[in-house]
């Protein structure tokens, strides 16, 4: 090997070779008429009960094991129980003068590079050749152990970042769903009551159907993504509340009565998650015309009601729930007809309070969506920084 072709510059006492050098892939001791785990990916990722199968090739806990076959080929466990090794991993055997750790943490930074250059089409697996030319940055060992004990020591800083800016993260829908059964209930508006003289039972329970003046299904016609036709909202434009015009299909030959207006809201009424059935957007003033797709209903407010009211409403709880219970299964799709859409409750207050509603929803929702956005930028931040910190560890830097 030539100077040239390596990588990057090493500290002195430091030298480059490569993962043939280091280690070798084997299936493990076959061994049988003895119980033990099934050790595959699933188990290790504790995503299935354990096993016990009376042959195989045996590993010892602490192993080291290697996906070959799969998507995730690569990716590196470390086996917490003796058991017999999975179909699809293969033990790494880390030769003398190699922390295992060491070695781990430098692998799974070439995870991306085994994934992308992985071999066969049927059930992709890790290029082995690939594997065992990389170059592997080696210090002695008394380095390795240290540069461990810093890695570990950062990632654990780090992880606790992390951890609290997840927790953040995961009460986003609690939170977003708590305020939303405040609005709907009237807690939200309390105070606006007082000042105004208001009384909660001035709210009245309506059906859906009594508070709007249209409800259409959709056209069936097939859409292209030829652009010079009649743009089609769809249900991947549907978000929740809002719509998302960045994946548009069009339509040749329009029905004008699938046409969409301001302040109409389109419901998904089928689909094969039932979880989506019923999520709704409210459609914005727009400089053309917007047409929409069969497995949509649209719905048009009267007068009584706030269009933004109703289109936050029924993404709320109180209204999915009714939603969830009305959606029928036929062969693994969930409909829900505009019979059981019009069949909606909803607790409806004047239309002062309405607006009043809208706007402190809005406040506070927009609130929770930056607070949302921030955590998840964190996030990507500290993986950004985990990377960075195992770029510097293998060039010597820390």
């Amino acid at each position: 090997m030539t100077e040239n072709i390596f990588p990057y510059e090493l500290p002195q006492n430091w030298h480059w070779t490569t993962l043939e050098k280091v280690c070798e892939l084997s299936k493990g001791e076959k061994i049988s008429d003895e119980k033990f785990p099934y050790l595959d990916v699933k188990y290790l990722r504790g995503a299935k009960e354990k096993n016990l199968v009376r042959s195989g090739n045996f590993i010892s806990k602490g192993t080291k094991v290697i996906l070959v076959d799969g998507e995730n080929s690569g990716e590196i466990f470390t086996v917490f129980e003796d058991g017999y090794l999975g179909s699809t991993l293969r033990e790494i055997k880390i030769f003398e003068n190699i922390d295992a750790t060491f070695f781990q943490y430098f692998v799974s930074t070439k995870k991306n590079l085994y994934r992308q250059n992985k071999k066969g089409s049927a059930i992709p697996h890790l290029n082995k050749n690939l594997f065992y030319s990389t170059f592997f940055p080696l210090p002695p060992m008394d380095e390795q152990k240290k540069i461990v004990e810093r890695i570990e020591s950062l990632f654990s800083k780090l992880d606790s970042a992390k951890s609290i800016v997840q927790k953040i993260l995961d009460g986003y829908k609690l939170r977003r769903a708590a305020i939303l059964h405040k609005a709907f209930t009237g807690e939200l508006s309390k105070n606006f009551r007082a000042e105004n003289n208001l009384s909660l039972d001035d709210w009245q329970e309506k059906t859906l159907g009594e508070v709007i003046k249209k409800i259409k299904y959709g056209s069936s016609a097939k859409s292209t993504y030829q652009k010079n036709n009649f743009p089609i909202l769809r249900i991947p434009n549907i978000m929740e509340n809002r719509i998302d015009f960045s994946d548009m299909k069009y339509l040749f030959k329009p029905d004008d009565s699938c046409q969409v207006c301001s302040n109409d809201i389109l419901i998904v009424r089928s689909n094969g998650s039932r979880d989506l059935v019923g999520k709704c957007a409210l459609i914005p003033e727009m400089e053309k015309n917007y047409f929409y797709a069969s497995f949509l209903i649209c719905i048009s407010p009267t007068k009584s009601i706030s269009a933004k009211f109703l289109s936050t409403y029924l993404n709320s709880n109180l209204a999915r729930k009714q939603m969830f219970s009305k959606a029928k299964s036929s062969s693994g799709i969930y409909n829900i007809n505009s019979k059981e859409i019009k069949s909606i409750k909803i607790f409806l207050p004047p239309l002062a309070e309405q607006k009043e509603i809208v706007r402190v929803l809005d406040s506070l929702l927009d609130k929770e969506q930056r607070t949302k956005e921030i955590a998840e930028k964190i996030l990507q931040e500290i993986d950004l920084l985990k990377k960075s910190v195992l770029a510097r560890a293998f060039r010597g830097e820390l």
